[in-house]
């Protein structure tokens, strides 16, 4: 029995120390981090205390784990054929995820067994999980800009219902967010690059949830994604560290050597300026026949199109007098973003944003919805020649 009791203590000190060496400790000059590898949990060292930047995430299996220096360490996720590297460098710290070569991949998917022994075209890596209970407030540049009380309820509900999912090309105004602490301190997270990237917002059991994800796809399958991770004392040392990391790639020129580049370049500064929107095939504009078109979009006539209307579109629609000589300004919207819905949905783009033609598919699907709407609609409407808004799709 003795020996059996010494075989489960020892089981019970490897595991231990095999633990252990998942939490790296990284030191550079004044400052310590402790990073987990295998769940992306991080914890700054400060000399007011310590506090969570990034919660722990789901265990990832973790091969080829070996810390370079006192101030950097690299890993392998061999199961998802993801290389991961971290460096801090004073009060910055550098993570980058790179997706390795499919001849590699197997030859470390064959070390170590795994269920999924196929090439990935498109890989979505969640990376990073708010540590709500140590986040005072959470910074986002969106619209004029969010500061968030993450514990308050109704910001909880806001975050979760309405920027769900959000991009952080298009709905984020700056590459970064945010998050302050007891201790007075702000964590920033900077996208060195922003494209492929989503925000996750929930609400569960009173507290924010928020993550980060990276997608790999046959587009960017070969790119590092990378992101820097600032610790600052006030609310924008996030932006002012974005602003140095642009001056120091020369990304940040000035004015002047802008101007230069352009021929009469300085003409523009004071000149009037015009500025045209429209992303809609059709607008109220371009309906010359309201009551006809009513008329049309209600009958058995229609049904092509009308199949594809919602609920509450076809309420509308309902709601107009088609007897009536006028028809309201949001009346002829509703109806307009139904026919522009309805007609995506009738012609839709042949393709994704992972495959190269994508591009091409999305315009030759505008192609043949504008003939369509010329073929079923022109009655009710202008000549195409005028169509859209604010500027001519001819």
């Amino acid at each position: 029995m003795n020996h059996f009791y010494i075989y489960v203590i020892s089981c019970l000190v490897n595991f231990l120390a095999a633990t252990e060496l998942n939490a790296i400790e990284l030191v550079n000059g004044r400052f310590k981090v402790d990073f987990n590898p295998e769940t992306m949990a991080l914890v700054w060292q400060t000399s007011s205390g310590e506090f969570a930047a990034s919660a722990a995430k789901t265990k990832k299996i973790t091969t080829n784990l070996e810390q370079v220096s006192a101030s950097s360490v690299r890993w392998l996720w061999s199961k998802l054929g993801v290389q991961g590297k971290a460096t801090l460098n004073n009060n910055d710290l550098f993570i980058s995820f790179e997706k390795i070569r499919e001849s590699e991949k197997t030859k470390h998917l064959s070390k170590h067994k795994t269920n999924q022994s196929h090439f990935i075209p498109q890989q979505t890596l969640t990376w990073f999980s708010l540590p709500a209970k140590t986040t005072n407030e959470l910074l986002l540049p969106l619209a004029e800009g969010f500061r968030v009380p993450v514990k308050h309820q109704g910001w909880q509900q806001y975050l979760a219902k309405e920027f769900d999912q959000i991009d952080t090309t298009w709905d984020l105004k700056l590459p970064f967010w945010s998050q302050t602490t007891s201790q007075g301190k702000t964590v920033s997270w900077i996208l060195l690059n922003p494209y492929n990237n989503k925000l996750h917002f929930q609400q569960a059991n009173g507290q924010l949830k928020m993550t980060a994800s990276h997608t790999f796809n046959q587009l960017n399958s070969v790119e590092q994604f990378s992101v820097l991770v600032h610790l600052g004392n006030d609310l924008l040392s996030g932006a002012r560290r974005y602003r140095l990391y642009l001056q120091q790639q020369n990304q940040l020129p000035l004015l002047s050597e802008k101007l230069a580049k352009l021929n009469d370049g300085e003409k523009i500064i004071g000149a009037t300026h015009i500025y045209l929107f429209g992303e809609h095939l059709l607008s109220r504009q371009d309906v010359k026949n309201w009551r006809g078109l009513i008329e049309y979009l209600t009958s058995l006539k229609s049904k092509w199109l009308s199949q594809y209307f919602s609920k509450e579109q076809k309420q509308v629609l309902k709601e107009i007098n088609p007897n009536a000589q006028w028809v309201s300004q949001y009346h002829q919207r509703s109806v307009i973003d139904m026919l522009k819905q309805a007609l995506t949905k009738v012609v839709p783009v042949s393709s994704n944003p992972n495959k190269r033609n994508f591009i091409d598919q999305q315009y030759q699907a505008a192609q043949e919805r504008k003939k369509l709407a010329k073929e079923k609609l022109i009655a009710f409407l202008k000549p195409a020649v005028n169509w859209g808004q604010g500027l001519s799709s001819a």
